[in-house]
């Protein structure tokens, strides 16, 4: 008993300095490489709203997604002890450090030494991160707390239809209604990667095999899901925290074949390879283990999706997640055309975990073809071995200095084209409001995203525009003139045009215009 008491310790204890390092390993050698930008900062305000005083984000617009019980609530918990540099820098490796853990204990369990190994040789892939993932994962932001969700949620799953403990087992039903309610209200992955793909995968199984526990958490999904979309629609009704639209659209039947070259585009991007970058035949080595990585993870799922209906229901949901990623991906218009690597990131983590339940059940433990295939896997992942310590974050020198130069004309609040706002109060150390606004039928208007109603009242008063001159939307010199006057200073500074003006732009826009977020 004691043996077992301090060999119980012992991994808690190694498990912990683990999971640690892993975060400090992330910061100092992943996530200081990129400066805080608009989307970064809007997540630390909106948190700092709702530690002081107003928790459902009253008369604020989010994005896309809420993340409501996602960023906002970890930046607004982490906020209370640390600074808001420090959180933009914690959250992200936080949350890849719980995925990297989740992925492990997601892996195949065998006491053989040989499937273990192959179990970490799998898990490198994902610790290490491959550079087109790390600004989605080390930011804030970028939807690395759902994939986080989302992993948990499946380890919930295994682990419910394992345990024998009724008691146990309610305690885990409890936390996967929550864990499912916070994730369906703060990211729409959570939703379609992961709920609804595991209730379709026990409605599945239920025409051969009936389960209790299945059918139970099916009816919780259910129940997180309603939470979700109910807390959104009340919240976007009651004129708390507004979130986009994510309606997604089907693409026209002569855009498929552009679509698929896309998703397929993508998928190796994630792995490193863009053809659209290098000249054949030169590549890296890494690079091009990394093609060949991509084709044996999607070579490695067809025996899966083969025997899928003799996979057990946390395997299933998995794939069926992977076929939701793919299909949403290349079927609707949520990504324009465009290689969005995080609209893919859940299929890179699915599909490795796929990967590994494949080899450990198809590929012998002594075998040539079995040493090769993970040859190209083992490189890939050491590739993205990041040996570039950086002891403090990178910073947008030009917005400092732009910062600077309207600090020092006496001025605070003004507007400006979205990637120059929430990055500017955090350069100036909140000493600026820059409130974003945009274009709309030859017409300046508030911007209806990472905004507050409040910075478009008269009393705002606004002093100058700041536009950038690479992402205009649509802002030019003649546009703002027609609509608030002369200017009466212009400044040309980093690639943004800076317009200063004598007179509360705010006063003069709601006299004039109805000046009030759509």
């Amino acid at each position: 008993m004691i043996k077992n008491g301090k060999k119980t310790w012992l991994h808690a204890s190694i498990l912990t300095f683990s999971f640690f390092a892993l975060i400090a390993y992330y910061i100092y050698y992943y996530s200081f490489a990129f400066p805080v930008n608009s989307d970064n900062a809007f997540f630390i305000r909106a948190a700092e709203e709702f530690i002081n005083g107003n928790p459902f984000l009253k008369n604020w617009n989010g994005g896309f997604f809420s993340a409501f019980t996602g960023d906002i609530l970890w930046a607004a918990i982490l906020r209370l002890f640390f600074s808001r540099k420090i959180v933009l820098y914690l959250i992200g490796p936080i949350a890849y450090a719980i995925i990297v853990f989740c992925s492990y204990f997601l892996m195949p369990s065998s006491p053989k030494q040989y499937a273990r190994l192959r179990n970490i040789l799998a898990l490198l892939m994902i610790a290490f991160v491959p550079t087109a993932l790390r600004h989605s994962f080390m930011t804030v932001g970028m939807h690395g707390i759902a994939i986080a969700y989302i992993l948990i949620l499946l380890l919930l799953v295994q682990n419910i239809l394992c345990v024998r403990s009724n008691r146990k087992k309610t305690w885990l039903f409890c936390w996967f209604l929550l864990i499912a309610s916070a994730g369906c209200i703060a990211d729409g992955f959570v939703l379609y990667f992961a709920i609804l793909p595991l209730i379709l995968s026990v409605i599945i199984r239920q025409f051969r095999s009936k389960s209790i526990d299945e059918i139970h958490l099916a009816l919780l999904a259910v129940f997180a899901a309603t939470i979700g979309k109910t807390t959104t629609i009340l919240m976007n009704s009651l004129g708390y925290l507004k979130t986009g639209s994510t309606e997604l659209h089907l693409i026209p039947f002569d855009s498929i074949l552009q679509y698929l070259q896309n998703t397929f585009n993508t998928w190796l991007i994630i792995f490193g390879f863009n053809r659209f970058e290098h000249s054949y035949p030169v590549h890296s080595v890494g690079q091009m283990a990394g093609f060949i990585s991509a084709l044996i993870i999607l070579i490695s799922l067809i025996p899966l999706f083969v025997r899928y209906f003799k996979l057990d229901l946390t395997t299933q949901t998995m794939a069926v997640g992977f076929a939701c990623v793919i299909g949403s991906f290349t079927f609707t218009q949520i990504t324009n055309g465009e290689p969005a690597v995080r609209y893919m990131s859940p299929a890179f983590f699915f599909g490795i975990l796929l990967m590994i339940r494949t080899i450990n059940y198809k590929l012998p433990r002594k075998n040539l073809f079995a040493f090769l295939v993970w040859i190209p896997l083992v490189v890939f992942a050491a590739s993205n071995i990041s040996f570039n310590y950086r002891s403090t974050p990178a910073n947008n020198r030009g917005y400092i200095e732009i910062a600077e130069a309207l600090r020092d004309r006496g001025l605070m609040n003004g507007y400006g084209t979205y990637w120059e706002t929430h990055a500017m109060n955090y350069y100036s150390g909140n000493e600026l409001q820059v409130a974003p606004i945009e274009t709309r039928d030859g017409k300046i208007i508030p911007s209806s995203w990472a905004s507050k109603i409040e910075w478009y009242a008269s009393d705002y008063d606004a002093r100058y525009i700041i536009v950038s001159q690479n992402k205009r939307f649509g802002m030019n010199e003649a546009l703002i003139v027609a609509t608030f006057g002369n200017y009466r200073e212009h400044l040309n500074l980093n690639e943004n045009d800076i317009y200063i003006f004598d007179f509360n732009l705010s006063e003069t826009a709601n006299r004039n215009f109805d000046w009030s977020i759509e």
